[in-house]
């Protein structure tokens, strides 16, 4: 977020646009979701922050699904346009897809009151910058995706040395419940065990908080519910 927010504010610079918005695709490729902005009209924002916007569809999805730059000039008076921008007296929106190897993984998009025109070094220079800002958000996507799946194994770890470091069953299910806590949302944590040789089995209820209260019930093995 912060890493958009400071290209936002520098490619509106640049351009000498009014304002700004930077949608990111959702990891099924379907929507695009506001991940910063600037100085939007508030109405815009709204509409943006309460309905995703799906690619293929307005100026910034075709921008998206086609993986191409988009200067619209008279903007209010196209049909893909957001309401809310026509009704703010939008004249050039551009739109700058976030490409990484051929897909796009979001959209700048630019907008102002005034009717802009760019040169062809211009244009170039949104694609390129387009494609560094498309590269730096995958890198950090992958960078979160490598810290969960390490602080899952982590947790992973945690929970074995749990289960086999305690004798005492209420211990483990409160320290089992604490890790998987951390993993899930849950309001109690539910564990069955079958001692063997017996015809029954124990349920262990872990609440997996600071001060946990462990609850035990027995039942019969072909006890029904």
């Amino acid at each position: 977020s912060e890493l958009l927010e400071v290209a936002l504010k520098r490619m509106l610079a640049l351009s000498g646009m009014e304002a700004g918005a930077a949608l990111l695709v959702d990891e099924d490729g379907q929507l695009m979701r506001l991940a910063a902005q600037h100085n939007l009209p508030a109405a815009a924002r709204s509409q943006i922050e309460a309905q995703p916007m799906p690619v293929g569809r307005g100026i910034p999805g075709i921008a998206a699904e086609r993986c191409q730059l988009m200067i619209v000039q008279d903007s209010g008076q196209d049909d893909r346009e957001l309401p809310a921008f026509r009704e703010a007296g939008i004249r050039t929106h551009v739109c700058i897809p976030l490409v990484v190897r051929g897909r796009s993984v979001g959209v700048l998009g630019l907008v102002a009151r005034e009717r802009c025109t760019f040169d062809a070094s211009e244009k170039a220079l949104f694609t390129a910058l387009g494609e560094q800002l498309g590269i730096a958000i995958e890198r950090a996507r992958l960078f979160s995706r490598q810290a969960d799946l390490t602080e899952r194994a982590q947790i992973i770890n945690e929970l074995m040395r749990v289960a086999v470091s305690s004798m005492n069953t209420p211990e483990a299910i409160d320290g089992i419940a604490s890790q998987v806590r951390r993993l899930l949302e849950f309001d109690r944590l539910n564990i069955s065990v079958h001692p063997p040789g017996t015809d029954y089995v124990e349920t262990y209820a872990g609440s997996g908080e600071e001060a946990p209260q462990t609850e035990r019930s027995r039942t019969g093995l072909f006890d029904t519910p």
